[in-house]
């Protein structure tokens, strides 16, 4: 399958973005139960469109055939529009208080230990005020 992963740039590290419609770039991979590979990383077309800019981004995941994302964070609208195209939302949460590695993520999703978020939910757990992607 090919799994979406909204993330920042640190060094020569990608990192799960704490801010979905935000985040600058987006890795595609492709994920079995054998493992992870990134086949694209991508600037988010998105990232600087001030309204609208969730449903930008789902457009362009979901035009690369994408059946996953993992995210740290996201808003109820986001949340939604991902779960009516069939896109399945997995939450990477942050690691002693840093983000997750793009590949940490990755590999934890392949051993089945990322959740599927059942309702949407903001970086650090805090709450959503429904206007944010």
């Amino acid at each position: 399958m090919i799994v979406a992963v909204p993330c920042i740039r640190a060094g020569e590290r990608l990192y799960v973005s704490l801010h979905f419609g935000r985040s600058p770039l987006i890795a595609f991979a492709e994920v079995d139960e054998r493992g992870f590979r990134i086949i694209e990383i991508t600037m988010n077309p998105h990232a600087t469109h001030e309204h609208g800019r969730g449903a930008g981004i789902i457009d362009f995941i979901a035009s690369r055939g994408t059946s996953a994302v993992i995210v740290s964070g996201i808003g109820r609208m986001a949340y939604e529009n991902l779960r009516a195209r069939g896109i399945k939302i997995y939450y990477a949460p942050d690691e002693h208080g840093k983000p997750l590695s793009v590949e940490r993520a990755l590999e934890l999703l392949v051993n089945n230990q990322l959740a599927e978020m059942e309702k949407p939910i903001g970086h650090h757990n805090e709450h959503e005020h429904g206007h944010h992607y």
